[in-house]
């Protein structure tokens, strides 16, 4: 469901679709993926898994699989995150949306994401 959910919010903002753009902008939707970006998913356990659910469940998404929450289903939405950031540069003449991402955006983690994949 949530892979569904991250699916439509990237539709919805490609392109030059800056209203979209704005009101996820004016959303938590980054903090949110500030938090899920921290996490690691290859020392995902169940009881981190449940904790993790349980924050989705705080804010209105559900998790499948009984609860807990696979690594390959946390890779899908790391991979999601990572693509809204992008599309929500795009076409960013002012800067406005970059310098929002900063703001909220933990890059150490970041970081330390595209480490681990390169």
């Amino acid at each position: 469901m949530i892979l569904i959910i991250l699916d439509t919010i990237l539709s919805m903002i490609q392109g030059k679709c800056i209203d979209n753009k704005n009101k996820v902008l004016q959303s938590s939707l980054l903090e949110n993926f500030s938090d899920l970006i921290k996490l690691n998913e290859n020392t995902i356990v169940t009881r981190q898994s449940k904790i993790v659910n349980k924050d989705f469940k705080d804010v209105g998404w559900y998790i499948m699989n009984e609860g807990y929450l696979s690594p390959d289903q946390l890779l899908k939405i790391k991979n999601f995150c990572f693509e809204i950031t992008e599309h929500l540069v795009e076409n960013d003449t002012l800067g406005i949306n970059r310098k929002k991402l900063v703001r909220t955006l933990d890059f150490d983690s970041l970081v330390l994401n595209m480490n681990t994949i390169f």
